[in-house]
């Protein structure tokens, strides 16, 4: 009574444009009633046995939207339903064929297939896979914005979803999308019960219903065929974009031609100087790059020696076994020089005695003749001299005869050394009354020889019984030489480099117990053997070492102080007379050479270089307090320069004025204040300067006082922001302003301007040294001296 009624797929072709579909709405109208009537007579031809076919004529401005050819027979139409594959393919072709029957192009694809000739091959560009992923989505946005605007009411989208259930396929061939729209399944009442104006009214709402999904679906494949022409013109875009990048500009182009020619030229000569100057420049990296080289292959080198000590050495019994070689030959080495260090000692004490005893002989004497020269000039100043020389008893005679042989030997010393400096030339160069009294006679000189000589014999004995490998300098450096190679962690950690100076002491004294500070050079010290020695041995040390506080670096210096600095301390201390031009000198220019090669004066945390500068310091105070004496005579006494008052107090003030040069020799090795204090407030200002103010106007005085401002440091003077002297000269800027006045005063009476003026000037001169620039431009104005510009020369 019921059957089912079979399934039917229909194959469509997507429409051209949305402008097309409305304009073919009433042949699409039109076509759906065909469809509709010839369905309903198939079904009656069914019931009946008979078929019929209907093919309706498409609209003329639109392409064929569908067909439905009906089956011949029943077993074709029952094929096609089940497998639906020959009905599609039909569809397809006929949807594909105009009405004249030739294939009708879809416009939908960008092809150039209309226009091409016969023979050739269609051109067509695919759409993107990405609108096909996305077109689910881009589908229900568009299907949600169609339902606002149509009025389409959630019950009616229901209903049309229960009645037409459709589905969207992909095809990756063609890239085409189907629609396969089929109807559900309905009881289809007979035909004789039903009227014709019901089914095509059904049939009728049917097709209005495909009418609106047709719509939806051309929408839809609208705008997916307008997304990928936009990505294809956006591709072509970027590609032109790039072409167009890889182009230079001609703005950028004009600009940097510009920028060009503003530059300043370039000639031949400024190109060859900046090429010579980069050519030094690249020389002098490669120079330093070649001194780094050479750096490195050095220390490579000494590397390499050092892995080669080490790998021989890894051997544990031959590192045990040169430890007890070297415990076995530094016993015996300090057994020996603990042996020997008793007779070094009683030789150095022996010769050091001697000379202290030489100087104490000098010192003693020249305070004899000292005394002796007050006490005659006292006695013959007294009226009763002649009978108090009548009284004297048998001891007194003795002394008036030792008294007698002081001064004729005082008087054979002074006229023999006179006629050695008339033989030398220098009489004119040295004054009579600086000459140091520090000569012996021939006998005394002959036997301080034979006693030297013989100390320093039986020193150069000491070590005849010992092997070379125990005195020897070299031999005993090659020992611990080889240790510090073989092994230097256990060299450096034993502290070697501080032992060895307590070690070598014995060896370097006996080598020094010759050695004067105060009469030998420094190159006699410098030439000693030892001293190369120990420079030798310092400098093979390796450089990663000799950084650190371990170091052999600073041995030598450390011997110096412990040895050399030592004696020089008891040579100041015992025998040094800084009364004696000659022995200031010599050890003056001894420290300073020890302060220039080792630093030694200016290590101030060194006790050595602090105890030498205190034994300085106090035995230049001793002689200030003991040597210095000036007598004070009465004007009338000293009016005659050939009376002994004024040769004696003469020849005071000049020894005076020599141990003040002396003193003053120091500069640089001992601090500034304590030179100022000890020179010019001790010595300058409490003796010498008040001679100077009580003795009588005389040319001699001038002399006196260009000595002594010659003795003055010029680094005293050398503030240019001053205009004055230092403190301790401010007496002595008085006195010679004090001269000028009285020489000008004196000039009235003795019409003598000459001899006036040029004593003047010298002792502005004297100002000027001494930096007393106020004082002297006072005095010249007071004076009226004209023309005095050029006495400033070089000071303000």
């Amino acid at each position: 009574m019921f059957r089912k009624s079979s399934k039917r797929t229909f194959r469509r072709r997507k429409s051209e444009s949305s402008d097309e579909e409305s304009e073919g709405a009433p042949g699409q109208q039109q076509q759906s009633l065909c469809v509709a009537a010839a369905a309903v007579a198939a079904r009656r031809g069914r019931n009946r046995g008979l078929a019929c076919t209907s093919k309706p004529s498409p609209a003329p401005s639109s392409p064929a939207r569908a067909y439905c050819p009906s089956p011949s027979s029943a077993s074709e139409n029952e094929e096609a339903a089940e497998t639906g594959i020959e009905l599609k393919k039909d569809v397809r072709e006929a949807a594909e064929r105009g009405p004249s029957g030739a294939r009708v192009h879809d416009n939908n694809l960008l092809s150039f297939g209309c226009d091409r000739e016969a023979g050739e091959e269609e051109f067509k560009l695919k759409k993107s896979v990405n609108t096909i992923l996305f077109a689910p989505q881009w589908n229900k946005e568009k299907q949600s914005n169609i339902e606002k605007d149509g009025g389409i009411t959630k019950g009616e989208k229901e209903a049309l979803q229960d009645v037409i259930p459709t589905k969207i396929k992909t095809d990756d061939s063609l890239e085409e999308e189907t629609t396969d729209v089929q109807t559900g399944n309905e009881e289809i009442v007979s035909g004789d019960e039903e009227s014709d104006t019901f089914e095509a009214a059904k049939y009728k709402k049917q097709s209005g219903i495909n009418e609106s999904d047709d719509e939806i679906r051309s929408g839809e494949d609208d705008d997916d065929q307008k997304l990928w022409e936009q990505q294809q013109f956006k591709r072509v875009k970027v590609l032109s974009f790039a072409d167009a990048a890889s182009r230079p500009n001609p703005l950028i182009v004009s600009r940097m031609l510009d920028n060009l020619k503003k530059l300043p030229p370039v000639n031949f000569e400024i190109l060859k100087k900046r090429l010579i100057i980069r050519l030094e420049s690249l020389q002098e990296v490669h120079r330093s790059h070649c001194r780094e080289h050479e750096k490195i292959q050095e220390s490579a080198e000494s590397s390499q020696c050092t892995i080669e000590h080490l790998e021989a050495a890894s051997d544990p019994n031959l590192r045990y076994r040169f430890y007890q070689e070297m415990r076995t030959y530094v016993k015996n080495l300090t057994n020996c020089f603990n042996e020997k260090i008793h007779r070094i000692n009683e030789l150095e004490s022996e010769l050091h005695q001697l000379l202290r005893e030489e100087a104490r002989k000098l010192l003693q004497r020249r305070q004899d003749d000292v005394q002796d020269e007050t006490s005659d000039i006292w006695q013959l100043s007294k009226e009763d001299d002649i009978t108090s020389c009548n009284n004297l008893d048998s001891n007194d005679l003795d002394s008036v005869e030792l008294l007698q042989q002081r001064i004729e030997k005082r008087e054979a010393r002074r006229a023999h050394k006179e006629h050695l400096r008339r033989l030398a030339g220098k009489e004119a160069d040295h004054h009579k009354y600086l000459s140091s009294d520090d000569e012996v006679s021939p006998a005394e000189i002959s036997e301080f020889h034979d006693k030297e000589d013989h100390i320093l014999k039986e020193s150069r004995k000491i070590f005849q019984d010992v092997h070379k490998d125990f005195y020897s300098f070299d031999n005993i450096f090659a020992k611990f030489k080889q240790w510090r190679e073989k092994f230097p962690d256990s060299y450096y950690s034993a502290y070697i480099g501080l032992c060895l100076q307590k070690i070598l002491n014995p060896l370097i004294r006996l080598q020094l117990i010759g050695w004067n500070p105060l009469k030998h050079d420094y190159s006699y010290l410098s030439e000693m053997p030892w001293i190369s020695a120990v420079e030798e041995y310092c400098h093979l040390e390796d450089d990663e070492f000799k950084k650190s506080d371990k170091s052999d670096a600073t041995l030598l210096r450390t011997v110096i102080e412990k040895t050399i600095i030592s004696k020089i301390e008891g040579f100041i201390i015992h025998v040094w007379d800084p009364l004696s031009s000659s022995q200031t000198q010599s050890l003056v220019k001894i420290c300073r050479n020890l302060e220039e090669d080792y630093d030694v004066f200016k290590e101030e945390q060194s006790k050595a270089s602090q105890a030498l500068r205190k034994s300085i310091i106090l035995r230049m105070t001793m002689s200030v307090e003991e040597d210095v004496f000036i007598p004070l005579y009465q004007k009338s006494l000293l009016e005659d320069q050939a009376s002994i008052h004024s040769q004696f107090q003469e020849r005071q003030l000049w020894s005076s004025v020599k141990l003040l040069g002396n003193i003053l020799q120091w500069d640089g090795l001992l601090p500034e204040k304590i030179l100022q204090n000890l020179g010019l407030d001790k010595l300058f200002n409490r003796y010498i300067l008040r001679i100077l103010q009580t003795s009588p106007h005389n040319p001699e005085n001038i002399e006196k006082c260009e000595t002594i401002i010659a003795c003055f440091p010029k680094s005293w003077f050398e503030n240019p922001e001053t205009r004055s002297s230092i403190p301790q000269l401010e007496n002595l800027c008085k006195y010679l302003v004090q001269s000028i006045r009285k020489g000008y005063e004196n000039s009235a009476k003795s019409q003598d301007m000459k001899n006036v003026e040029r004593e003047a000037i010298k002792m502005l001169k004297m100002l000027v040294l001494i930096r007393a620039l106020d004082q002297t431009e006072t005095i010249i104005n007071e004076c009226k001296l004209e023309d005095m510009e050029w006495i400033f020369q070089g000071q303000k």
